[in-house]
């Protein structure tokens, strides 16, 4: 995942990201590590485990003006799995209000429907500050 700023600057890359659960060795950091495979079984890209509310969060380690967040969708077997979620974004760490994750940052973008595989560029309504940088998925089905 890319967050731009003012001037497109990449400022999650190598950043510390989190995940509510992980399948496998599919790490969160792998979503920002520079790494655009999209291939999954390549292990270039993070997933979390079958889960209520499922999110991966990256800390910016700082106020940035969040203008667009730049997504890189999985192109093997499975890429309608992503669909259904929000990009929303907090100033201070979500984890610590309660009723995570259940709860809305400052939405940049909501997508109700499934992506391909790709790259995609979510441009938020408006330039929004913050920190944290959270997709979120609304609703997930059992994938067998």
């Amino acid at each position: 995942m890319v967050v731009t700023s003012s001037g497109l600057y990449n400022a999650a890359q190598y950043k510390p990201a989190m995940q509510s659960s992980l399948y496998k060795n599919y790490y969160a950091y792998k979503a920002n590590d520079g790494n655009t495979d999209s291939n999954a079984y390549h292990g270039s890209c993070q997933h979390t485990d079958l889960g209520y509310v499922p999110w991966w969060m990256v800390d910016l380690l700082g106020q940035f003006v969040i203008e667009m967040v730049r997504l890189t969708n999985r192109q093997d077997m499975s890429p309608q799995r992503l669909r259904n979620f929000d990009i929303d974004i907090f100033q201070q760490d979500p984890r610590r209000i309660p009723k995570f994750p259940n709860i809305k940052g400052q939405v940049c973008y909501n997508q109700t429907d499934p992506l391909d595989g790709g790259t995609f560029n979510f441009t938020c309504n408006g330039s929004i500050v913050g920190r944290y940088v959270r997709l979120v998925m609304r609703y997930v089905e059992t994938y067998r």
